[in-house]
């Protein structure tokens, strides 16, 4: 899936994750974003419910090519990204 922000576009892949006490754990994998967004950026834009978001657990930014993963507390917001 594609989607924009600041005017450019990132990669974003849904994920699922276990934890050490093997609880299920849901976010979203962005790549290609670009050098100049912030952490609190992406947390702003993936949180608004008018974008897809919901309540954020983690972010994990910057990881290797400035990509980032979004653990959400739930999987409520992955509902916008599951339509694609």
């Amino acid at each position: 899936m594609k989607l924009y922000l600041k005017s450019k576009i990132l990669v974003i892949n849904i994920c699922y994750f276990f934890d050490l006490d093997n609880t299920e754990m849901s976010g979203i994998r962005i790549r290609k974003i670009p050098k100049d967004v912030k952490e609190k950026t992406l947390k702003i834009h993936f949180a608004k419910p008018e974008n897809g978001g919901g309540s954020i657990l983690k972010i994990y930014f910057p990881l290797f090519n400035n990509d980032a993963v979004i653990i959400y507390k739930d999987k409520s917001g992955l509902w916008w990204y599951q339509r694609w």
